[in-house]
């Protein structure tokens, strides 16, 4: 039983993690920005990456929202994004509240504009947020997309769609997940970085503060070496 103990330097390298690129806030702005939105699977894919962006969810999660999961909360007069894990894929099984980050109305837009076409189309609160697109051809033999009540099955669709928005824009691919570590980031220049630090952290759905400097928190190189060319004596 001794040879299956782990020394801690085993587990030291089995927990290192290399640098984790990720976007600029502008640069995502930028990209939700200039996504079109006219066929029914661009207004899909704008809101995923609108509402990746506001509350930062797990592929997982993405997958598996419905639409009853985007609530107001009317004490607060503020939406937020509540993943119940009896229904949403959580890690961990956990139960996340995630209140929309920043005030970008346009943002904010994209995904109420998706959820009442949505409606419209016959969906409820329990259908999921961000369906699947089944190919078929019209009555002119021409190829089309149905707009289906299931859920996407693959993550690597998730993925593509990210891909290729930022792709469109002119920027190489980075993992949805690197939004969290743009935001806390962006949170660390902020004055009120303690703050906002602890908020961020509930949001990603963590139990101790600790946890999102740890994950998220590092910063690039450039951005060290100049505050540290800044540290006095």
């Amino acid at each position: 039983m001794q040879y299956f103990n782990l020394t801690r330097n085993d587990r030291n390298k089995a927990l290192a993690t290399n640098f984790q690129e990720s976007y600029l806030i502008e640069e995502i702005i930028d990209t939700i920005r200039k996504m079109p939105s006219d066929t029914e699977i661009e207004k899909r894919d704008k809101a995923m990456i609108s509402l990746n962006f506001l509350t930062t969810p797990r592929i997982s999660a993405l997958q598996t929202l419905r639409i009853g999961c985007v609530k107001y909360d009317k004490s607060q007069d503020a939406w937020f994004l509540f993943q119940d894990p009896k229904i949403v894929e959580t890690k961990l099984a956990n139960t996340i509240k995630s209140f929309f980050v920043g005030n970008n109305q346009e943002i904010y837009k994209s995904v109420f504009d998706w959820i009442e076409y949505l409606k419209i189309q016959g969906f409820t609160e329990n259908d999921y947020l961000f369906p699947a697109f089944t190919p078929s051809f019209s009555k002119e033999k021409e190829p089309i997309l149905i707009l289906e009540k299931q859920k996407i099955k693959s993550q690597s669709t998730i993925r593509r769609i990210f891909a290729t928005a930022f792709e469109g824009n002119g920027l190489a691919y980075i993992n949805p997940h690197s939004f969290r570590h743009s935001i806390t980031r962006k949170a660390m220049e902020m004055p009120n970085s303690p703050l906002l630090i602890s908020a961020l952290n509930q949001n990603f759905g963590h139990r101790f503060d600790s946890v999102i400097i740890s994950s998220y928190g590092t910063i690039a190189e450039n951005m060290r070496v100049r505050v540290l060319k800044g540290f006095g004596g």
